[in-house]
């Protein structure tokens, strides 16, 4: 087997690992002015650099992976719909959040994204639902005292 690099079958690893890198360089640049602290006494820059770092090596094992492999014939398949419906939950919650609180936004989130599967299941989501609204009143409003209302009537 030849040492030398191959043209990509499938440049979609190379694609999303430059975004990933391209992003977390300029979350870093962007993160550079606040200071930085230590793991003991983090300042306000030291937590978006960490995720930043872990973003841009992610993005370098992507590119590195890129290289390795060789999947399918090189057609990039975009799933339009799952894309989408996570794109509309998000937009959702951000929507319920500051019109109707915490635990309606959650349930409008979970119930939009279900669509995004072709074979949703309604009693999963119920289930998820009650998880996710138990976990997020827990820490959110409960261990971190944010002023975020849970239900605006």
């Amino acid at each position: 087997m030849s040492t030398a690099l191959r043209p990509l079958s499938n440049p979609g690893p190379l694609i999303v690992g430059a975004i990933f890198v391209a992003s977390g360089l300029a979350f870093i640049i962007a993160a550079r002015d606040y200071a930085s602290g230590s793991a003991l006494r983090m300042g306000p820059g030291y937590f978006p650099t960490l995720i930043a770092s872990l973003l841009v090596f992610v993005g370098l094992m992507n590119i590195a992976s890129s290289f390795r492999e060789s999947v399918g014939a090189g057609v990039l398949h975009i799933a339009w719909r799952p894309l989408l419906v996570v794109s509309a939950s998000v937009v959702v919650f951000s929507v319920l959040i500051v019109t109707t609180g915490l635990v309606p936004a959650i349930a409008g989130l979970i119930l939009v994204s279900l669509f995004a599967s072709r074979r949703p299941s309604w009693r999963e989501a119920l289930a998820l639902i009650a998880v996710v609204e138990v976990i997020c009143i827990t820490i959110f409003h409960f261990l971190l005292g944010l002023q975020v209302e849970l239900v605006r009537l």
